[in-house]
Order: structure tokens, then sequence, then C-alpha cells
């Protein structure tokens, strides 16, 4: 019914803006501050909201400024990229894009193995990838009206990539793959792997959910 439809729909929501909530209360807690002295004060305000974007939430007009993200200094190319999109896309602090737009995201044809690389001047210690996929982003609906029905994927969603390979390049020039995933269905990932020394990183693109393009908005690195 419409009252079933009208408690669905606010789920997301209320469960951002209770993340957002939990999130300021920890970090008062951090700082010594009482939660309401947040809202006043710039660099705490700043501090929630990078934190907020590295756990998956999007803020309208805040990107991601992380210092601690070796990813934001690295250079970036691509085997190819698709619909006008390029590598540094992954790098634009982002993970969305407005009115399907593609400012944001890195496209490339899934037929031809694609991959994205990331390099340093200098070797940098990794323990830690944060992966931001496409997943669509259709609308969902609990209506069994069919014009609205037709348009809903009741599976993983064709755009997320499912298999991919994340290889590192080592000092010496040498490769390590860093982990295989298979199935992948989720739009973020977060990888912990043991602490690594690389000059490069490259993810390998092998298999969509369905879509001809592999599709990532970002990539992140931390040691």
């Amino acid at each position: 019914t419409h009252l079933a439809f009208s408690c669905t729909r606010v789920m997301k929501t209320g469960s951002v803006a209770g993340q957002a909530a939990g999130t300021a209360a920890a970090i008062a807690v951090r700082e010594g501050k009482d939660p309401k002295d947040i809202a006043g004060d710039r660099a705490l305000i700043g501090k929630l909201q990078q934190t907020l974007l590295k756990d998956g939430q999007i803020i309208m007009g805040v990107k991601n400024e992380d210092p601690l993200d070796f990813a934001r200094k690295a250079k970036v190319r691509a085997s190819t990229s698709d619909k006008g999109t390029s590598p540094e896309n992954i790098l634009s602090g982002a993970v969305f894009d407005w009115k399907w737009k593609n400012d944001n995201r890195w496209l490339a044809p899934i037929s031809g193995k694609p991959w994205i690389e990331l390099s340093w001047d200098a070797p940098q210690k990794l323990s830690q990838i944060i992966m931001s996929f496409d997943s669509g982003c259709k609308h969902l609906t609990m209506t069994t009206e069919q014009t609205r029905a037709v348009r809903v994927t009741y599976a993983p969603q064709p755009e997320t990539l499912a298999d991919f390979n994340i290889v590192g390049i080592l000092p010496d020039g040498t490769e390590k793959v860093l982990l295989e995933e298979r199935g992948n269905y989720q739009k973020r990932r977060v990888y912990s792997i043991p602490t690594t020394e690389i000059r490069a990183l490259r993810v390998d693109c092998l298999k969509t959910q369905g879509d001809p393009f592999a599709r990532i908005f970002e990539v992140r690195c931390y040691s």
C-alpha cells in the first residue's frame, strides 16, 4: 500500500542522517567537544564531511580532500576509455555523476579486458584499498505498476564491476596480485591487505554483472 511505500522510501534518508549524527558524536568524543559545538566549528565540520565521504556517503558539492589518501597524488592511465571519460576521472573526488554526465567516472568496453593504473614517483606503502563502482543508480520502486516495474532489475545491477584483479607493481618492476575479486555486486568495497610497498597499482577489469562497459568512480589508497 501507499503506507508501506511511504515507510520504505524514507529509510535511506533516515539511515544517512543517522550515520552522520553517529559520526559527528564519535568525532566530538575524540576531540573532547560537545556534539552541539561541531556545527560552529569549520574545521570539525570539514573533518566530519571527509569522514562521511570516506565511509561512502555522498555530500553534494563536497569532494574527497583526505590528506591520507595517497591515490590523490597519483598519475593515472588506462588501456582505453569510452563515452568521453578519462582515467583521471577516478580522482575527481566525487563518486556520482549528475544527470548522467560522465565527469567523475571512467568507462571502458569490458570485452577488451581493460585496465586502469595509478602510479607514483616514489614507492608507497599500501595496506588498504577502497573502490567505488557505478551500480547504475536506477530508481527502485515498491509498486507493481508495469511502467515502473520494467525498469527495475531484481538482481545485481548490470553496471557493477563483478570480476577484477588488483595488481601491485613493486619497486623492482615485478608484479604481485594483491587480490582477486569474483562476483562482486556492491557499489563500494573496502579491502585490507598485508602492507606492501608499491610504485603502481593496476585494476584489471574482467567481467561486469552484464553491462558492456567497465565502470569505476573512485580508487582510494591508504598506508
